[in-house]
């Protein structure tokens, strides 16, 4: 099917918006899991045929990328960087406004964000983690994820 990620902007309020016909099959394979009706590799190889016919579902990227993200942190950096590159490319440059956890088009960004904190927190890179948190606290400054604590956790966080 290959559905088109976009974004739009409300009121200096961005969302990303993708066509609920195409968010279906992963919105099924979720309940798959849920249910049990699928084991975990089962669940992984889906996620990455799915990945393969909808490229541009950030939910497939998300889970994906959280999945890898305890055992092999530099796949899950991978796929959250190629989410997070696909959903920039869709940001306008000049956009100054925020994006609000609490919009549902917005949980898998601000997943992909989380994941790539993670991931460069656990591979070293506290410049880039540091970078990262700093740009989801920008775009939600009431961080209903507590990623500022990620904060806490930075050596950098001392020469910021």
């Amino acid at each position: 099917m290959s559905a088109r990620l976009e974004f739009e902007i409300i009121e200096n309020e961005g969302r990303f918006v993708f066509p609920a016909a195409a968010e279906q099959p992963y919105r099924s394979l979720l309940d798959s899991l849920v249910s049990e009706s699928s084991t975990d590799n089962e669940f992984v190889w889906s996620l990455q045929a799915l990945h393969r016919e909808e490229p541009q579902n950030l939910g497939v990227i998300a889970s994906l990328a959280a999945h890898y993200a305890s055992d092999e942190p530099e796949t899950a950096l991978e796929y959250a960087e190629k989410g997070l590159a696909l959903a920039a490319a869709l940001i306008p440059t000049d956009f100054t406004g925020t994006m609000d956890w609490r919009e549902e088009s917005n949980h898998t960004y601000f997943a992909l964000l989380h994941s790539a904190i993670v991931a460069n927190m656990f591979m070293g890179d506290n410049d880039e983690a540091w970078r990262l948190i700093n740009h989801s606290l920008t775009l939600n400054p009431r961080d209903h994820l507590s990623v500022r604590l990620f904060r806490d956790q930075l050596p950098a966080y001392v020469a910021h």
